[in-house]
């Protein structure tokens, strides 16, 4: 037997579609680790934005929310003092 259900791999391959392309999908929250993926950075680097105050409802958020709180030039300056950009 599989260690894992059938449901869990067609989990797994529509996260793989989403993480593929965000913009797919408007309402998928993306938890740390798959945003991580989804930008290409490492989870460290994910989790220093969300103490640093990144838009996390619930421990989950969205790509572009995250991408649009870091142009902000006020957390920006904050992100430079930390050195994550």
């Amino acid at each position: 037997m599989f260690p894992f259900s059938t449901q869990s791999v067609a989990e797994m391959k529509r996260n793989k579609a989403i993480s593929a392309n965000p913009c797919a999908e408007p309402f998928h929250m993306f938890t740390m680790e798959e945003l991580a993926g989804v930008m290409g950075v490492s989870f460290r680097y994910v989790k220093a934005l969300k103490n640093a105050g990144a838009p996390f409802c619930m421990g989950r958020t969205r790509p572009e929310w995250v991408v649009r709180w870091i142009d902000n030039d006020e957390v920006r300056a904050k992100l430079n003092q930390i050195k994550l950009v």
